[in-house]
């Protein structure tokens, strides 16, 4: 029997850590640590998707999706290069953020682990980057996605392609019927590569390489 003074043992289920390297894309997720509201604030949101822009382009990602919830991010990412590491990346973009808030406000920003999913070659890009934008409606904030300041693409004019259509939802949606608690968990495996990105709602693709280069562009965001 556990006595009451012992830590609470927290079962790792991620995959080996080669699985995050490649040419892959993920659905993430992060949750502010005792899910405060720290990104109900425009100027926190800003900050946050500035920092996301510096580390896609350190690290090698391209950001397909993107929705800063009051309490918590998610993302859709791809790697660009053999070399692009996932685990690397994300620890990256918490510790650089978190360092810099607790620096100003001596408050801790995240959750100590993340949720992910990396994705199967028959998921459809639009579909799970309609669910990621379709954060705020779900939760009462707009009435239309596009409406949403801190949601985002540093690939497309997603306002002009979005299809407000959803039909794609991580695994752990359906089981728990909650949003994550920010534990670690990889819902699917796939050895395939990452598909190109389309730059429409068509299903139109790019190549890769064209993708690539719009990575590190800055997203556009609606009027506050």
């Amino acid at each position: 029997m556990m006595r009451a003074d012992m830590p609470y043992p927290h079962k790792n289920i991620r995959l080996h850590a080669s699985r995050y390297v490649g040419e892959r894309s993920y659905f993430v997720t992060i949750c502010c640590e005792r899910r405060r509201r720290i990104f109900a604030s425009g100027a926190n949101a800003e900050w946050l998707v500035d920092n996301l822009g510096a580390k896609t382009a350190t690290f090698n990602f391209s950001v397909h999706a993107y929705c800063v919830m009051p309490d918590r991010f998610h993302a859709l990412v791809t790697g660009l290069e053999p070399a692009s590491d996932l685990l690397a990346f994300v620890e990256a973009f918490k510790q650089a953020t978190s360092h810099e808030y607790h620096a100003k406000h001596s408050v801790v920003l995240w959750q100590k682990k993340f949720y992910d999913r990396i994705l199967r070659a028959s998921d459809n890009f639009d579909a799970v980057a309609g669910y990621i934008w379709m954060n705020p409606v779900r939760k009462g904030m707009v009435a239309d996605a596009r409406e949403y300041p801190h949601s985002g693409s540093f690939l497309i004019d997603w306002r002009r392609s979005f299809q407000p259509i959803e039909t794609w939802a991580p695994e752990w949606k359906s089981k728990a019927g909650s949003e994550p608690a920010g534990h670690s968990r990889t819902e699917a495996k796939s050895k395939s590569k990452a598909p190109s990105f389309p730059v429409d709602g068509t299903g139109t693709h790019t190549p890769r390489k064209q993708a690539a280069t719009k990575a590190t562009a800055r997203p556009t965001h609606a009027a506050e």
